[in-house]
This record gives C-alpha cells, structure tokens and sequence, in this order.
C-alpha cells in the first residue's frame, strides 16, 4: 500500500516535487507481486528507489531495467513516455518484500517538452559522502558538494541520510523549499521528536539540527520553484489545454506502446 505525503493540503509541493509515494514494507505471496499494467506520463520526471526487493521497469523507449535497492531509476516525461512496473519473474514463485520510494518532480518550462528519457543508477554508482556523523547518498540533483549521476533538470537535490544512533546532522539552507521524511529510527529536529513516516516542510531559512537516538534513516528534498502546474492522473503542465491534449492521445492510443506488453491502464473518468 502506498501512503501519499505529497501532496497534502497544508503543502502542495516541496520545490519541484509534486508527488511522494513511500511503498510498503508489502510481503507478496508465492505467486503475488506488484502488478503496475503500462501507463502515461508527461511534464515530470520519475525518480523511484528501493529499500527492499526488486522491480521491473519498462517503457515505450525500448527500457527493460530490474531495479534493486540502492540503485536508482530516473524517467524524464517530457512530451510522453508510457511504462509499467512488475515484481521481477524470477520472484514471482516465492514470497518476497517490497518496500520503497517514488518521487515526481516537476520539469521545467524549457523541459516538459522534451524527448523522453531513462537512466538507471547503478547503487555504486550513487554519489556518496560522510557528513558530521552521517552518510549521505545524494539520488538526485546537487547538494553536500556532490552531483547526482541522473540527469539535471532544475535546481534540487534528493538525498537519503543514515544517521547512527547518538549521531547528528546540520541540513544545509542552500534551496528555497526543504523537506524532511524519517524513513526509519528516532530522531530529535531542534529538540523536538520527529515524527516517522511524516513529511516536515522545514520553514524558509531555518538551519535544522538533527539529533538520532536510535539509527535512523531519512529522505531530504530540496529545491527551487518551477512555476504553476497542474497534475491530473500521471499528467503535469503549466496549462490545462496540455493536460487535455493529454487525455485525447491516450484514449486514442496515440502514445508509444511497450514491447511484451498489453491492456495498458484505461483512462479515468474524472
């Protein structure tokens, strides 16, 4: 089961971020796994990571990519791309855990027309430093001094922070709009408990200490405004004619088709 944290009422978007989907941990049957039948998308990007199991991504670009934990996917829109995502086969006839992230961030003006593209990051190849007490894995966009291996598409940063227990951690102010998820462990921000499994919107400016009692994992995003958009279904634009234009190609079946594929997702009503 996915639990939204993005976007809520009281924050639409964190930066470019529109959307935030944290997965499971969901244990699968032998004979179960995640079924995710080809769907479109265009105006954003796509950044998805695993803290358990494996995932099969394909797409109308010819992609066939197994994702692992530690690695990362990175799926620019642009003007359309269709994909899908599967428990792998070779799990299919055992129980397997599947648990992790997916991101939409939010292309700007100059991009959202873009060719589609995707990269895939292998977990060694995940820019990482030690900071203070911590480790940081930055997924995507720039921050601690390091570039991420996806493609940069606005000024952000996406990290994941292990902070051992007893250790602690200064965030940097470097982007307008900030947010903080613990993913796992106990943590003070400013001597206050952080809640688990809660997205905090850190206020413009502030300089946010944490403290780990116990270890902790969490995800940091950050980053700078792209401007108005609207997101219906897997659709983002900055006007509502696109997101029209949209719907159009998809019931008409004019966006690309995944090879080994068949009964992409119908188009909602409403």
């Amino acid at each position: 089961p996915r639990r939204r944290l993005l976007p809520r009422r009281e924050h639409g978007r964190v930066g470019p971020s529109l959307l935030l989907d944290p997965s499971g941990p969901h244990q699968f049957l032998p004979g179960e796994g995640l079924r995710v039948p080809p769907h479109p998308h265009i105006g954003l990007a796509t950044l998805t990571f695993l803290l358990e199991g494996e995932l099969m991504h394909r797409d109308s670009l010819g992609s066939a990519q197994c994702l692992s934990p530690d690695a990362v996917n990175w799926m620019c829109a642009g003007r359309g791309i269709v994909h899908s995502e599967r428990s792998p086969s070779h799990l299919a006839a055992q129980s397997h855990t599947l648990r992790g992230l997916q991101l939409w961030i939010a292309l700007p003006d100059a991009l959202s027309e873009c060719e589609p593209d995707f990269v895939h990051v292998a977990a060694n190849e995940v820019p990482r430093v030690a900071m203070q007490d911590a480790q940081v894995r930055v997924l995507a966009g720039t921050g601690w001094g390091l570039q991420s291996a996806v493609p940069a598409t606005s000024p952000l940063v996406v990290a994941l922070i292990d902070l051992p227990a007893g250790g602690s951690l200064q965030l940097p102010k470097e982007y307008a709009e900030r947010a903080l998820l613990l993913i796992d462990g106990d943590i003070d921000l400013h001597h206050m408990p952080g809640p688990e499994s809660t997205l905090v919107v850190i206020d413009h400016g502030d300089t946010l200490h944490l403290q780990a009692h116990r270890d902790a994992r969490l995800l940091y995003l950050g980053g700078e405004p792209v401007g108005l958009r609207y997101l219906w279904w897997n659709f983002v634009a900055r006007e509502r004619e696109r997101i029209e234009q949209a719907k159009s190609d998809w019931a008409a079946g004019n966006f690309g088709r995944i090879a080994g594929e068949s009964e992409p997702v119908a188009l909602p009503e409403r």
